[in-house]
């Protein structure tokens, strides 16, 4: 079985990225504690609506709690060979927010009202409160 959950805090704002077909994709880093006091850091890719919603409304130092699996590759760098471990996201839980984030305010508001996300496309994506699991 090949399950990953975690609880932990975003290290860096979260970029939304767009592959050439025109898919949403976000990479970021949760920072999760373990034992003897030792603080992991896990490598998080999510896609589609999840990617929007995380960058949208996550910023550095916001608590989320990740559920997906692992994956590994390869690719060569300088004639090395590189190894890479992630965690795919298949859901988010927007736990908390770092009260200095400059998104901060807008987090308190997901469960108050619909959001237009300003993707820069012709149709922006419609966010309502139906759309997230808490």
């Amino acid at each position: 079985m090949n399950s990953v959950q975690l609880i932990g805090r975003i290290t860096a704002d979260v970029i939304l990225n767009t592959t050439q077909s025109g898919k949403y994709v976000c990479n970021f880093s949760v920072a999760v504690d373990g034992y003897n006091d030792k603080t992991h850091f896990i490598n998080c890719t999510a896609w589609g609506k999840t990617a929007e919603i995380i960058t949208t409304y996550c910023g550095k130092g916001s608590q989320i709690g990740a559920q997906g699996h692992i994956e590994t590759g390869s690719y060569e760098k300088d004639g090395r060979k590189i190894y890479t471990t992630e965690v795919m996201l298949s859901n988010v839980y927007l736990l908390g927010k770092k009260e200095t984030s400059p998104k901060a305010n807008d987090y308190d508001k997901v469960v108050e009202a619909d959001y237009t996300v300003d993707t820069g496309e012709e149709n922006d994506l419609k966010i309502s409160p139906d759309d997230f699991p808490f």
